[in-house]
Parts: C-alpha cells; structure tokens; sequence
C-alpha cells in the first residue's frame, strides 16, 4: 500500500515539477526577450520567475527526499561497525522524519496567517497563500517519503544493511 501511494506521488512529484520548470523556462525567455528584444520590461516577469522558483524549491526538497538525495555526512557512518550503522540509519530515518514534520507543522501556521490577511503579490495580484501553498505541501510530502524510507528499513538486520552498501 505505502508503495502504491509512493509511485502515485512520485508522479505527481515529477509532472507538477516538469509544468514548474517549462513555466520558469518560458518566463525567463520573455523576460529577455521583451527587455532586449522589444526594450520593454515585462513588469510581472520577475515576480512571476520567483514564486515559480520557490514552488520548484519545496517541490525539488520532495522528489530528493523520494530519492534520498538530500545531503548527510556519511563519513561518520561509514566508520562505525556494520550493526551500529544499521541503528544510525533507523535513527537518520526516524529523525528526518521528526524534522520534516515539525517545519511541515510551522509551515501550515505560516499558511494560515498568510489565509487570515488576504495578501496579494505587487504585480501578478494573485493571493500570496497560493504562492505560500508550496511550502506545506512540499513538506508533507518531504515527511511523507521519509516515512516510507523509515518504514521500509525498519526491519533491517546488519547484514542486509551491508549487502546494500
């Protein structure tokens, strides 16, 4: 079940992140295009391009934490005995997870005051909660892919642990 849930996600995760990056790619042309092209500044271009970037951001934190590509200091863990290792990757997972769930908890309160104030950006005029949306949203997800990585090494024994390194 958590890997069916896991793959749907992961391609949500991808397209929501192709859409970001092809609408970055292609405010970014305009930018450059209508400023050097037609020396006319395209006024919301630049906001536009930001709030794209941050939704790449918290999108991008998320398909790492699929992948387990975020960073880690594993010159530690590669020195300690194959048994210990074992226990500090449980304790890495359970951690991570702690961590993601406590910002994604601070980030639906950030939401919430951004709901409760009625912000709108300078140029583009949209509602600054759908700018902020990401941040929670990449988080629950960042959490949720830990959780699954927590899950799936729970029951590792140090043997297996070094067949996969």
């Amino acid at each position: 079940m958590l890997d069916k849930i896991d793959r749907v996600l992961n391609v949500i995760e991808t397209i929501v992140c192709a859409i970001i990056c092809a609408g970055m790619l292609i405010v970014t042309c305009m930018i450059v295009v209508w400023r050097y092209v037609l020396v006319a500044p395209l006024p919301w271009g630049e906001e536009a391009a930001r709030y794209l970037m941050i939704w790449f951001v918290f999108w991008g934190c998320a398909m790492a934490a699929k992948g387990e590509n975020h960073l880690g200091v594993e010159a530690f863990v590669n020195t300690i005995p194959k048994a210990a290792k074992c226990i500090a990757l449980k304790i890495m997972y359970a951690l991570t997870v702690i961590i993601f769930a406590i910002l994604f908890v601070l980030s639906c309160r950030m939401f919430t005051q951004y709901l409760s104030t009625g912000q709108e950006s300078t140029m583009l005029r949209i509602p600054m909660n759908i700018v902020y949306s990401c941040v929670p949203c990449g988080l629950f997800i960042s959490t949720w892919h830990y959780l699954v990585h927590f899950v799936q090494h729970i029951h590792d024994k140090p043997e297996q642990e070094a067949e996969k390194v």
